[in-house]
């Protein structure tokens, strides 16, 4: 949610009436703090680390404890990074990174939320960039 494509969508479905869960790795940047300042009651933005299943965890408790009667419609799983360009100067360490949020993370979050998406019969939105 801190920038780019995932920051627009969050902020369009919050002005189209949506009650937005918006999760970032940092819930203190500059986009998190621009989704608290210019967007409703509605738009409730919490940490998510799609690389750690403990933090997945906490994000599904935050939603389920923040939902009320409401029921969750969908997840979009937007997260991404990018982590060197060029093959001889890039580590294994950072291509593991990039596949551990990249490729691993939209099915640990899908996952992990899949049992409030069965109780609305919501939908899985997956995003993904050349960049990550």
């Amino acid at each position: 949610c801190a920038r780019g494509i995932g920051n627009a969508l969050a902020k369009h479905l919050d002005s189209k009436g949506f009650h937005v869960f918006a999760s970032c790795r940092d819930p203190n940047s500059l986009g998190a703090e621009d989704l608290r300042k210019s967007c409703s009651s509605r738009m409730q933005v919490f940490q998510l680390d799609a690389a750690s299943d403990e933090s997945v965890q906490k994000a599904v408790q935050f939603v389920k404890d923040n939902l009320g009667t409401c029921e969750l419609w969908a997840i979009i799983n937007n997260a991404g990074i990018q982590k060197g360009f060029l093959l001889e100067l890039t580590s294994i360490q950072d291509f593991k990174d990039t596949l551990e949020v990249n490729a691993l993370g939209p099915a640990r979050v899908t996952k992990a939320f899949l049992p409030l998406l069965r109780r609305s019969r919501g939908r899985v939105i997956n995003m993904e960039s050349i960049i990550g």
